[in-house]
């Protein structure tokens, strides 16, 4: 025994549990091997556990290792597992010790199995370890039951990851993927048990935090969102930039799924297992476990309810057209079959027990059916691919089905529910039959009754009655056959569309008519939702806009169709917004283009420019946003753009009033570009028209997003929006930009609202300090707390963050100037002795600027020996400036390099803001005409 001199006795003390390995087999339960090693004592030289005692040895291992070996990259067994991915192996061991043992000795955090599996795959994943018939260790990649096991450990282990490794090793680590594609953030979410706890949402957000990517998808398209089967890991990965509308290569979003995961624990090895794979393409592993799916349910229950943009993807279809609904109508007839006496035969206790589980399930999924009819923007009228209404899809047993319904009354509760919101009680699909056709071949009276009653008839009642009034009138299916026919003869063309929407448009553009819903020349379905408010949803459409004289073919182009609720909203704010849109559409190009309006009964819409998506979902694209990671001058850039689109709107009179990253859109074809939307709440400042809702109690306040609105409004000093509000609301926008999603008066993801608005009225703005100077400075001025400190949007272009070549004529306009060009006939002047206090005065005197500049002094001064320079003088510095652009042309390849790529600005990034602000201050702007100029430069 390593530490124990002589011989020494050893024995084994355990009171609390007893184990006996004897009938230990592959699936012994985790949480009591944890529990074994951890309570069962050795009394040595110290009292010590199992899992302590094996520690020390294992840390002896590693200081022999660090000391005898230089490299041990090539320490892995047959199956490519180096001794971190073997610590998954030994429950009980304190994790993070055993790793910084591991680490200090040599071995790479980095390293992959044979499977592509790094050691926090290992160690955050599902693997179980297992002997090969070679020995060596390998982890198997399956459905295990959820497990506590190394809960507390991950978090201590992430802690350890983030004080021994690099942020450029722990961002490695937690974006590597495995043979399968899976990212840690793919594990971890699989392996999380369905009852989340607290400390796993720590793990999550370390995670998060070491720069693990909540878009990337594994080799089966599925990002981390599709395995969050938890509302709380859900609502984080959403927090923190996951997308609910994200597919994977079967097209399935999250909340489908997960409903398909649910479906697969609940029938998989059941008789009706082959029904539910082929109608709705559910892929079928080898457990079952009905109470699992129970839980699962409940919490998609919990996800939709509780995350609008998940309940938005219950219409988002999946290869074979199966949106969530149907997958639930699909799960609630086949789980109201007799399944149990197949499962079980004569066992009545287990068939009993297997019935009282399936009665909940159904109940699960009926409550999950009313839930997201109840809450959803219902397209209740939708037929499939086969022309089948949900009523269909619900009764439809096929022809050859042997099955029998035992539980008709969850079909009749379902059918309540689809009635209750709107469903066609007498759509007819595509084989001429009606809901109520197939009630009378698959289920008992009751069903057909409840459709009855609700004003169903079938096929032969309509035969009756159109042979009785018109014995030579066509028959339905004749009718169908030529209507189908007249569409199939329309062949659609699309011109144009942006790239991201092109794969859906182009369905649009075959799609029958009895799959989309036509107004005026324009094609939408309710499943390309790409954006919703209050009272309104925004689709992906195609407008009929041309036809080829010659062969017929209708050209189209695509666009964004936002469609109003007349029932719901005040005719007044729909003619606002549509007499504000046209009254400024085509304008400005960062202004939302209203090409015209269109309307039926009960909706109005606006044909609008297709954009990609708002400013929520750019700061999460890391594939989009990149560009400004990549050229910080891509920032002012896209904040000149929105800027302008403000400028352009008070220029015509207009308040915004709801300026919000939600707002805010860009579009990326040809080029990214950015532009305002939203004009429901916009209000003309030449008419006295004025609006203001009620909060609470009943205490009337300003229209807007409360923790988008300027602290006079939230704090209710003032009701009526002014242009200064607008202002204010643009800088918290432009923080959000800039910082990619973080808002200037929110310390933590959950902060409530509540405390935001508080913040924004007593606190000043915790702008994030890792903005440049210019950035900060431009953001003081939109954010001040008095409105009349506030700029007007025409006067912010004239910050230097927003100059782009103009930085340059600037400073050199001031190098022009007399106290800069001849410093010595100027000795102490006004101009150099303020420059000295600013920011960059203060660097240079520190450590002088030609240090900075290095080998561009050097050929500089060589050139012209004659000038001398202070190098600690800022004014020097401005005077080097000019004379260095003066002659670019004489220079060195690498000298014009640097100089058209700005260095002066990029080693000093506050020199033309403290120029600047000293210029004002001495009034240079208005009083010196070289500088008025440059000032002038493209304004």
């Amino acid at each position: 025994i390593p530490g124990v001199q002589g011989k020494k006795n050893a024995y084994i003390e355990d009171s609390n549990y007893v184990y006996d390995d004897s009938n230990s087999d592959d699936n012994e339960d985790e949480d009591h091997v944890y529990k074994i090693f951890n309570s069962t004592y050795l009394y040595v030289a110290t009292v010590t556990t199992v899992a302590q005692y094996r520690e020390m040895i294992l840390s002896k291992c590693c200081e022999m290792m660090e000391y005898n070996f230089a490299d041990l990259s090539s320490c892995k067994d047959a199956n490519g597992n180096t001794p971190l991915h073997l610590i998954a192996a030994l429950p009980g061991i304190t994790c993070d010790t055993l790793v910084k043992y591991l680490l200090q000795a040599g071995v790479d955090p980095l390293a992959a199995n044979n499977d592509g599996q790094t050691f926090l795959h290992i160690i955050f994943g599902r693997f179980k370890a297992q002997n090969g018939a070679n020995g060596a260790l390998w982890f198997k990649n399956e459905r295990l039951a959820k497990t506590k096991w190394f809960v507390k450990d991950r978090v201590e282990l992430l802690e350890l990851l983030s004080q021994e490794l690099s942020p450029t090793y722990t961002a490695l680590l937690a974006k590597a993927q495995d043979n399968d594609g899976n990212t840690v953030l793919h594990e971890y979410a699989l392996s999380t048990t369905v009852e989340h706890e607290l400390v796993e949402n720590k793990i999550c957000k370390k995670l998060l935090k070491f720069g693990a990517s909540l878009r990337v998808t594994n080799n089966s398209g599925d990002v981390p969102l599709h395995y969050a089967h938890t509302p709380e890991l859900f609502k984080i990965f959403l927090q923190n930039g996951a997308v609910c509308r994200a597919r994977n290569d079967h097209d399935e979003s999250p909340v489908l799924f997960i409903l398909k995961a649910s479906a697969n624990l609940a029938f998989v090895k059941t008789s009706a297992i082959a029904e539910l794979a082929d109608q709705a393409f559910v892929k079928t592993t080898s457990t079952r476990s009905v109470p699992e799916a129970v839980k699962v349910l409940k919490n998609l229950k919990s996800i939709v309810s509780q995350n609008k943009v998940a309940m938005e993807t219950v219409w988002i279809p999946d290869v074979k057209g199966n949106v969530p609904i149907d997958i639930v109508l699909i799960s609630i007839r086949t789980g109201s079959y007799d399944l149990e006496s197949t499962l079980f035969g004569e066992d009545e206790a287990y068939g009993i027990a297997a019935t009282v589980l399936m009665a909940e399930l159904c109940s699960s999924l009926v409550e999950l059916l009313g839930e997201m009819l109840r809450n959803a923007t219902s397209d209740t009228k939708r037929q499939n691919k086969k022309g089948q209404s949900f009523l269909h899809v619900l009764l439809d047993m096929g022809d050859d089905n042997k099955h029998t319904i035992i539980r008709e009354n969850n079909i009749c509760q379902s059918v309540e529910i689809l009635l209750e919101h709107g469903v066609d009680v007498n759509t007819v699909d595509s084989k001429g039959r009606t809901p109520l056709d197939i009630a009378h071949k698959h289920h008992d009276q009751k069903c057909a009754d409840l459709l009855i009653k609700h004003g169903a008839t079938g096929k032969r009642h309509k035969r009756n009655i159109s042979s009785s009034s018109s014995p030579s009138t066509p028959s339905l299916s004749m009718f169908e056959g030529m209507f189908n026919l007249r569409i199939h003869n329309e062949v659609r063309k699309l011109r144009s569309c942006p790239t991201l929407h092109l794969k859906n448009a182009k369905r649009l553009t075959t799609a029958p008519t009895t799959e989309v819903t036509v107004v005026g020349k324009y094609r939408y379905s309710n499943q390309d939702l790409i954006g919703s408010g209050g009272f309104s949803s925004i689709f992906l459409a195609i407008k009929d806009e041309n036809v080829d004289s010659g062969s017929g073919t209708i050209e189209c182009r695509a666009y964004a169709l936002k469609r109003m609720e007349k029932a719901k909203m005040n005719p007044k704010e729909i003619k606002r917004e549509i007499t504000t849109l046209l009254s400024i559409s085509g304008k400005c190009e960062n202004i939302i283009k209203c090409h015209e309006t269109v309307e039926d009964k009960n909706f109005q819409y606006l044909c609008l420019d297709l954009m990609d998506g708002d400013l929520e979902e750019f700061v999460t694209n890391d594939e989009v946003n990149k560009v400004l990671k990549s050229n910080p001058a891509t920032g002012a850039q896209i904040t000149t753009e929105i800027i302008n689109g403000l400028i352009f709107l008070h220029g015509q009179k207009f308040i915004h009033r709801d300026l919000k990253p939600g707002n805010i859109l860009y579009t990326t074809d040809p080029t990214l570009q950015f532009k305002i939307a939203d004009f429901g709440l916009t209000k003309n400042t030449s008419s006295s028209s004025s609006m203001s809702t009620m909060r609470g109690s009943g205490v009337a306040m300003a229209p807007g997003t409360r923790c988008w609105m300027a602290p006079e409004l939230v704090s209710r000093n003032s009701r009526e929006h002014i242009q200064q509000s607008d202002i204010f609301s643009m800088g918290l926008v432009l923080h959000y930009l800039l910082t990619l999603g973080k808002h200037p008066f929110r310390t933590g993801n959950e902060e409530p609202d509540h405390v935001i608005e508080r913040k924004i009225v007593e606190m000043p703005a915790n702008l994030d300090r890792a903005l440049p100077a210019e950035v900060t400075s431009f953001l003081q001025v939109l954010l001040k707390k008095v409105p009349s400190r506030r700029p007007p949007a025409a006067y912010l272009s004239q910050h230097p963050y927003l100059w782009s070549d103009k930085k340059m004529e600037f400073l050199k306009a001031v190098g022009d100037q007399q106290e800069a060009a001849y410093p010595a006939n100027n000795p102490n002047s006004a101009l150099e002795l303020r420059l000295q206090t600013t920011n960059t005065g203060q660097r240079v005197r520190i450590i002088s600027w030609d240090l900075a500049i290095g080998k561009l002094y050097e050929e500089i001064t060589r050139a012209w020996k004659s000038k001398k320079y202070r190098t600690d003088k800022v004014i020097d510095l401005i005077r080097f400036i000019r004379n260095a652009y003066a002659h670019k042309q004489e220079r060195s390849y690498q000298t014009q390099q640097d100089l058209v790529d700005n260095i002066f600005i990029r080693v000093y990034p506050s020199l033309v803001l403290d120029v600047f602000g000293v210029v004002q201050g001495l009034g240079f702007e208005e009083t010196r005409s070289s500088i008025r100029e440059a000032l002038n430069l493209n304004t």
